[in-house]
């Protein structure tokens, strides 16, 4: 029967307006994956109801026919709203994020000590630390804390002797220092009295944001707030 198949694509609808709803107020990590399914079935309803339709309009069945086209109306509604939630999803994912405080203490400091260390990788040497970095953090270990750079420092002890045992503050010789304007300040206007530590530099480059400079400045002034509002 065409209407109790009308009448189910309805209550279909309606779940997918309570979905939408929950995941409007919700921020977990299976967002995404309930948008998408609430996108599959928005497209699926809405092939079901135009094949309702298109029976209806064979029959002559008018009523069926116009209930059909007004369920596909608010589909399209629908569908369009899914999207522009997803698209507001990604862009909130894809926010740049400030670094820990204390994370980037650590780093300065490490950093400091290791004048030699590249942070964008350029040279052999940065670049097998990099890789060091990386395995520390699959393995769990907190960059937070201190055992992160004190674990970091005894396996580069062990894999690069010729820097970490001999050598802390000799700068490599090969390494570019990272383009910070002048005096290692970055902003625009009125904001190039901010400073930019060696952690956020790197931090920048690795979001692949250093050679845009709007995106640049963005992550900048990104830093600036969390740095204001935390400054107590």
């Amino acid at each position: 029967d065409l209407r109790r198949e009308n009448a189910a694509k309805t209550a279909m609808i309606e779940e997918m307006n309570n979905r939408l709803a929950i995941i409007e107020r919700k921020s977990t990590g299976s967002e995404m994956a309930q948008l998408d399914r609430a996108e599959q079935d928005a497209v699926a309803a809405y092939n079901q109801l135009r094949d309702i339709h298109a029976s209806a309009v064979e029959r002559a069945d008018g009523k069926v026919a116009t209930e059909a086209q007004e369920r596909m109306s608010e589909l399209r509604d629908k569908y369009n709203r899914i999207k522009s939630i997803k698209a507001a999803y990604v862009q909130r994912q894809n926010a740049p994020q400030p670094l820990d405080p204390r994370l980037a203490s650590h780093a300065d400091k490490w950093m400091s000590a290791n004048k030699w260390y590249d942070p964008s990788g350029k040279d052999e040497d940065s670049d097998i630390a990099l890789t060091v970095d990386k395995r520390l953090a699959q393995e769990g270990w907190d960059p937070r804390t201190p055992e992160y750079w004190d674990e970091l420092t005894d396996r580069l002890k062990k894999r690069l002797p010729h820097k970490v045992n001999s050598g802390y503050n000799q700068p490599n010789i090969r390494r570019n220092p990272p383009p910070v304007s002048g005096s290692g300040r970055e902003g625009s206007g009125t904001q190039t009295s901010y400073k930019l530590s060696a952690a956020r530099v790197a931090a920048i480059k690795e979001a692949g944001k250093w050679d845009d400079p709007k995106a640049r400045a963005e992550m900048v002034k990104a830093y600036q707030a969390y740095d204001k509002e935390n400054a107590a």
